[in-house]
């Protein structure tokens, strides 16, 4: 675990993600591959039932919160 330090500002493709899955446990994290208003994709692992954990990006001094996980593909 870590603190949460702040909420994140404009995420971009490259960047890399992280959550943690509701169902699975696990921390998985994956590069942004899309951006637009309503979403981001990011190419990390997930299973049904990971849905509402956290999507954050790891920052030096915390996490930076970016939502929440809400599908995988």
């Amino acid at each position: 675990s870590m603190p949460v330090a702040r909420v994140a500002g404009a995420v971009q493709v490259g960047e890399q993600l992280c959550k943690f899955g509701m169902k699975t446990g696990r921390v998985e994290c994956g590069q942004v591959s899309e951006v637009t208003e309503s979403k981001v994709v990011f190419l990390a692992a997930s299973q049904c039932g990971d849905s509402g954990g956290p999507v954050y990006l790891i920052q030096p001094d915390g996490a930076a919160a970016v939502g929440i996980h809400i599908r995988g593909g």
